[in-house]
């Protein structure tokens, strides 16, 4: 078993409970070092994640030790490795929000909030959408992604702007994820390798490129 750079603790309802960086093996056992506001009962088995530099794995084990400062699991049991170089783009047809944006109408540059955009695809790095409305380019913007997981909001920048030719959903835009953190990335790995598991059809006529045809003359304007 590799040695894991941080690793995360979590409850039954998947929030992290504890949260360590310096990671420990010895013997079998996993040691994890800090100030912990939570206390484990002995013997309890519990859920985590380890994450490594190109990728993080979930496993379970049991509590042998756990103190104010440091934790022990032992009886370790591994998940796949979900390796980030290893996930492509999914398709995602379902609705999002963006949080916070700016268009050009005029000349005139208007803040947006809370509009809904229609996902079309997700990667561990970035995503594709359309919406109505003109963004400008190379802004950061920020989008609520509920159907990733409740809660769940990131930031984005825009590197991509075509116009297409439907009556409401005017543009598609191709965008790249900023800063995420551990938790975040861990996250969109699972939904992408959950998609791709379940070789999800896209469904007739939605967000479908040959129904969203691109007007290559208005392209990246």
């Amino acid at each position: 078993m590799e040695c894991f750079n941080k690793v995360d603790i979590r409850d039954n309802e998947e929030n992290t409970i504890i949260s360590s960086n310096q990671v420990a093996l010895n013997e079998g056992r996993l040691i994890l070092l800090g100030d912990f506001p939570v206390l484990l009962s002995h013997g309890v088995r519990v859920n985590a994640t380890g994450f490594l530099e190109d990728g993080f794995v979930d496993f379970s084990g049991t509590v042998s030790l756990s103190v104010e400062n440091q934790i022990n699991l032992t009886d370790i049991v591994l998940g796949e490795k979900m390796d980030r170089r290893n996930f492509l783009k999914v398709k995602a047809p379902f609705e999002g929000i963006l949080l916070m944006g700016y268009e050009m109408v005029n000349g005139k540059k208007t803040l947006l909030t809370d509009e809904p955009v229609r996902i079309r695809d997700v990667s561990v790095g970035g995503i594709g959408f359309y919406f109505g409305k003109s963004l400008i380019k190379k802004q950061k913007i920020l989008l609520e992604l509920d159907s990733i997981r409740e809660g769940f909001v990131a930031e984005a920048v825009v590197l991509r702007k075509e116009r297409i030719r439907h009556e409401i959903l005017k543009y598609r835009y191709g965008c790249r994820f900023l800063s995420l953190d551990n938790v975040q990335q861990s996250v969109l790995c699972k939904y992408v390798f959950k998609t791709q598991l379940e070789g999800r059809r896209k469904t007739p006529g939605l967000y479908d490129d040959d129904e969203y045809e691109v007007d290559s003359a208005e392209t990246d304007n």
